[in-house]
């Protein structure tokens, strides 16, 4: 009984459950675990050191508040210090953000070229992996290639790809 009650303590104190179906969840990121609540289930995870680093990265260039989900979601990823570094690149972690050309969100990514991203970090983050991970192959697995190549064929694109990579290696 005390379990139970203590259950239902500290799924309504940290995390505010949806209301409807056995589907729902709800997601907190703190300094230290990720905490979910699914359908009632209180779910505990250590975050990782990259996460970590992530997170800070974020932060310092211009997340705010949504840097830890921002590095929960980047440190599933095959490439998450080269994406967090196009994000903060390209738009300062911006979801909303829009280019001149018609580049939209945080990885501002072309959507009659690559199809829209989404709204959500989630979505803008998988979209962008995908792009990079196409490009990665398309370069024959040469990373620097395939960053100067998301940027496209500009002249600036050398100067860009050696920027992402140095903000990449700083995390």
């Amino acid at each position: 009984m005390l379990v139970i009650r203590l259950s239902i303590v500290l799924g309504c104190l940290l995390l505010p459950a949806a209301t409807a179906g056995s589907g729902d969840y709800a997601r907190h990121v703190s300094p230290e675990k990720i905490e979910g609540n699914r359908a009632g289930r209180v779910l505990l995870k250590p975050r990782s050191d990259l996460s970590k680093r992530i997170e800070r990265f974020a932060r310092k260039h211009g997340a705010g508040d949504r840097a830890p989900e921002i590095a929960d979601v980047l440190a599933t990823c095959d490439h998450p210090r080269v994406l967090a570094a196009i994000a903060a690149r390209e738009s300062r972690f911006d979801l909303h953000a829009r280019g001149r050309a018609g580049e939209i969100g945080a990885y501002q990514i072309m959507p009659h070229q690559w199809g829209h991203p989404g709204h959500t970090w989630s979505s803008q983050t998988r979209s962008a992996e995908r792009i990079l991970d196409e490009l990665v192959d398309a370069s024959g697995g040469r990373l620097a290639l395939a960053v100067r190549r998301y940027n496209g064929a500009g002249a600036n694109a050398e100067q860009y790809s050696k920027h992402v990579l140095a903000l990449a290696n700083s995390i």
